[in-house]
């Protein structure tokens, strides 16, 4: 089984929907840094508003070419 764990130095949350109470205990519970909205994510920027057409179209690319890297290292892993 793979594991994969995250580098809280380069890793954020973006919290919404609760309390300002809750907030800061979710962020100190969950141990990152507080993010905000928009943010970038596999070079895409990600908003709480609809992704547009030229948004969408580029990260599916980006999302098809991680996932054929993944499927051809499983296939080479599985060969071996």
């Amino acid at each position: 089984m793979l594991r994969h764990e995250t580098n809280k130095d380069m890793s954020q949350i973006v919290v919404g929907g609760c309390t300002a109470v809750q907030k800061p205990m979710i962020v100190e519970v969950v141990g990152y840094q507080e993010g905000a909205c928009p943010f970038r994510y596999l070079g895409v920027p990600i908003t709480s508003n609809t992704l547009n057409k030229l948004e969408c179209r580029q990260l599916l690319e980006k999302m098809t070419k991680k996932v054929k890297v993944w499927a051809t290292k499983q296939h080479h892993t599985q060969v071996e």
